[in-house]
């Protein structure tokens, strides 16, 4: 078991991605981010690949925040 703190912001983004992504959890969507991480034989902090995966959770986590607005702003229309 790992466990780290995540600020409210932080877990809340998350949460967008696991609906974004399909997957069940956070943990679920963590554990997939650390085996995709261990697979890579090459991945090091700040490499371009690094880098680049990191740029496809964030829009990930950026998807799932606008489509979360979306549907509060249709919610109050």
């Amino acid at each position: 078991m790992i466990s780290f703190r995540l600020s409210g912001e932080e877990f809340r983004r998350l949460q967008g991605a696991c609906s974004k992504t399909g997957a069940r959890s956070v943990s679920e969507l963590a554990r997939a981010a650390m085996q995709r991480i261990i697979l890579e034989d090459d991945f090091q902090p700040g490499s371009a690949e690094s880098e680049l995966f990191e740029l496809k959770m964030k829009f990930t986590v950026l998807a799932a925040e606008v489509e979360r607005l979306s549907r509060l702003v249709k919610g109050s229309a």
